[in-house]
């Protein structure tokens, strides 16, 4: 994950999607529209392309994000409050919906590998933290994908449904496997900060530029809706 080529630094990606984010956390009166809410979305969006997002990509978060969300949805409509209002529970839903599917594509675009190897590359991040934080990040991929397998082996296998909690020690070894062949990795790569890397992890002009010109359209938008 480390090692693809990035259309913006991860720095600023992280930043950027930052500020996207957190004024949706907030009660902040701004955002209590949908046009405001549709007009956000659409700068975080533009980003999002420029920085290689696909639209099967785009497709794929809001439908995970609709399904998670519908539920919610549901119960509010079936069983309303005494202050039920249909306008405040679609805002509610499409403030969800938007929330949930920029932190999706936030998280399917960032490269944290990237982002550590920066720190560690400007001696803000010592090796042995950036790499055991690395390997912690893979671990839990990792554990995952393991997990499939071992499903998948139960299935053909099988196995009934309340058998399931069995499945839990091969995942176990599986797991101290990873971290024992993790660690050993972690010694054979010498851990310093005398360390040459082999991908280019400086933040570029370009970089600068466009996370300079995101951070202007933001500030703009909150002076235009203030």
């Amino acid at each position: 994950m480390g090692t693809r080529a990035l259309k913006h630094h991860s720095l600023f990606f992280f930043l950027i999607s930052l500020t996207l984010l957190l004024p949706l956390l907030t009660e902040h009166q701004t955002f209590q529209s949908l046009p405001v809410l549709g007009a956000w979305s659409g700068i975080g969006l533009s980003y999002f392309f420029l920085t290689g997002l696909k639209l099967r990509h785009l497709l794929s978060c809001v439908g995970m994000a609709s399904l998670f969300h519908i539920p919610t949805l549901l119960a509010t409509v079936l069983f309303p409050a005494d202050t039920f209002s249909l306008s405040a529970v679609g805002y509610n839903f499409s403030r969800l919906i938007t929330l949930s599917s920029l932190s999706l594509l936030s998280m399917r675009q960032f490269d944290y590998c990237h982002l550590i190897y920066f720190l560690m590359r400007r001696r803000i991040l010592s090796p042995t933290f950036g790499h055991t934080l690395i390997l912690s990040f893979n671990s839990l991929s990792q554990i995952a994908n393991e997990w499939d397998e071992i499903r998948l082996v139960a299935r053909n296998r099988a196995i009934k449904i309340h058998q399931y909690p069995t499945l839990i020690f091969p995942l176990m070894v599986s797991a101290i496997r990873y971290a024992q062949r993790g660690s050993l990795a972690l010694i054979c790569r010498g851990i310093n900060d005398d360390k040459s890397y082999y991908y280019d992890y400086s933040v570029k002009k370009s970089d600068t530029i466009l996370f300079l010109i995101y951070l202007a359209i933001f500030g703009l938008f909150g002076l235009l809706w203030a």
